[in-house]
């Protein structure tokens, strides 16, 4: 029998198998994030997720299907949000056209993307970063995956053109500047990792995109004036 002094032997964490191939993404992903994805090492990357290199080829190929998982776990999350966004906004379409309910469902919509964002730092830096132009296979599979993105950007701008919500414009011109801006802004705050208050952006991009898309008539100054200062009274989006 062990002496009251004696330490017993430190158990080592038991994971299931998914939840392991899950840790070890997870750890990828910071990897990657911090060193880039050419410098990164199979030693680096076992290394920091504290595994042998036999139990990182039980779950990867290689460095590079690891990589490639993450590209979709991004883009699948992404597309979760988008797809509930564009859910939310038929609903509201369903019920009314009136300008204060469409633009606060939108703000709502943007400060959704912006809190995914934040919520895996990683994931959106290994692509933005790392997976755009460094890779014919990775640009690939963004390139796809980011023309789905689009896909619903547009649909959305469309209901709310069709509403007369929005002006007539080209969809597919705005909904690209539109998502470039998000993803500007998204970078930026990644990049400089500072604590920003996600509101107030969700609030200036849906200042700057509703004033150039607002269609004649409509007092788009005092609806999202209204809207941004009913938002930061309330402190959240539900």
């Amino acid at each position: 029998m062990p002496s009251s002094g004696s330490k017993m032997p430190k158990q080592r964490r038991r994971m299931s198998r998914e939840a392991r191939r899950q840790d070890i993404l997870r750890v990828a992903a910071e990897v990657f994030a911090q060193k880039g994805y050419r410098p990164t090492t199979i030693e680096t990357l076992v290394e920091a997720a504290g595994v042998s290199k036999g139990l990182f080829y039980i779950y990867f190929d290689s460095k590079k299907q690891a990589f490639i998982e993450l590209i979709e776990s991004y883009f699948n999350g992404f597309a979760a949000v988008l797809e509930e966004n564009h859910r939310r906004l038929e609903e509201v379409f369903a019920r009314t056209t009136n300008a204060y309910e469409v633009l606060g469902t939108w703000r709502d919509n943007i400060l959704r993307v912006l809190q995914f964002h934040v919520d895996n730092p990683n994931l959106a830096l290994v692509v933005y970063q790392e997976a755009i132009g460094s890779d014919e296979d990775f640009s690939d599979r963004v390139n796809e995956l980011s023309e789905h993105a689009n896909k619903m950007v547009v649909q959305e701008f469309r209901m709310m053109a069709d509403s007369g919500a929005l002006r007539p414009f080209d969809l597919e011109l705005v909904a690209d500047v539109s998502m470039g801006s998000v993803v500007y802004v998204i970078m930026d705050l990644l990049l400089k990792k500072e604590q920003r208050d996600i509101h107030a952006l969700a609030d200036k991009l849906l200042d700057y995109h509703s004033r150039a898309l607002a269609p004649d008539g409509v007092d788009i100054k005092r609806i999202v004036e209204k809207l941004t200062s009913g938002a930061r009274g309330r402190g959240c989006t539900d």
